[in-house]
């Protein structure tokens, strides 16, 4: 069995322990289940002319589209 004075140490250290971490600002916690990919398609110059690429291989095969909505909606743009 513990002793009296121990008790009262281990019974002020919980509450120290309870106030500290009602003081803690960790904010809002989102959703853990959201994954957050990498982007897609990236923006480039070509030819002069503004327009999207696929990430892994800009300019090598030509996948680049004049709007973000067609390059993400490419198949044969992979995501990396």
């Amino acid at each position: 069995m513990i002793s009296k004075t121990t008790f009262i140490y281990l019974f002020m250290f919980s509450l120290y322990a309870l106030h500290q971490f009602t003081q803690l600002d960790a904010g809002e916690i989102e959703s853990s289940s959201k994954i957050i990919l990498p982007p897609k398609c990236v923006p480039y110059i070509c030819y002069g002319v503004n327009c999207w690429c696929c990430k892994r291989d800009p300019v090598g095969d030509g996948q680049c589209f004049k709007t973000l909505e067609e390059c993400k909606s490419n198949r044969k743009c992979p995501w990396l």
